[in-house]
């Protein structure tokens, strides 16, 4: 069985499984783009639908800054701890992480590492869409560095320490400047495809 979770947000998808973490309701934006990247990794799954499970996962405390707010780090933390110490009779195969943290709190940052490596499975990031959403003074959570994480970002705006892919859809250009939330999800079910045909 292949189970997927996407921290990113609820679905209004009645099929799967929506668990909210924050004490903020997400904002219709937020849906609709867990909604997109669903049906994105949908779209490039070659596995049969009946061997897949979603659960998405809602996080944002701060709606209009989750990527620096500390309580959506501690939030994102309380997932990833529930999905480890839940992994005996619902171990995922794979995460997909839409709400990444830059953070300056060592012990939210040691703690989001030490849980990635107990969780072991593929952690997959969107990097960004451009120069101006950088945080150079402020530090990657999970880490660009921990093996099993992969900030995926276009061939045109491409980062260091991060997998540049190209879109599936479009012209050329397009493809080469698809925005990165989708890029991931397309990485992450191409990833998942090869984890199910190693496991047959």
């Amino acid at each position: 069985m292949i189970k997927i979770l996407v921290i990113d947000s609820i679905t209004s998808k009645p099929e799967y499984t929506s668990l909210n973490f924050s004490s903020k309701k997400p904002t219709r934006e937020y849906i609709e783009h867990t909604d997109d990247v669903l049906d994105i990794i949908q779209e490039n799954l070659n596995v049969p639908p009946e061997t897949v499970t979603f659960t998405t996962v809602h996080v944002a405390e701060n709606l209009s800054e989750p990527y620096t707010c500390g309580k959506t780090h501690d939030n994102l933390n309380a997932v990833l701890l529930w999905a480890y110490t839940n992994k005996g009779h619902n171990k995922f195969t794979a995460i997909y992480l839409g709400i990444s943290i830059f953070s300056e709190e060592q012990d939210k940052i040691n703690q989001t590492e030490i849980l990635v490596n107990l969780l072991g499975i593929p952690i997959i990031c969107p990097a960004e869409n451009k120069e101006s959403e950088i945080i150079s003074d402020m530090t990657y959570c999970p880490s660009k560095s921990n093996g099993w994480v992969r900030y995926v970002c276009s061939i045109k705006n491409s980062w260091s320490g991060c997998v540049a892919i190209e879109g599936r859809k479009g012209s050329e250009k397009q493809r080469k400047s698809e925005y990165s939330s989708k890029l991931s999800a397309i990485y992450l079910a191409e990833l998942v495809n090869a984890i199910y045909v190693k496991n047959q």
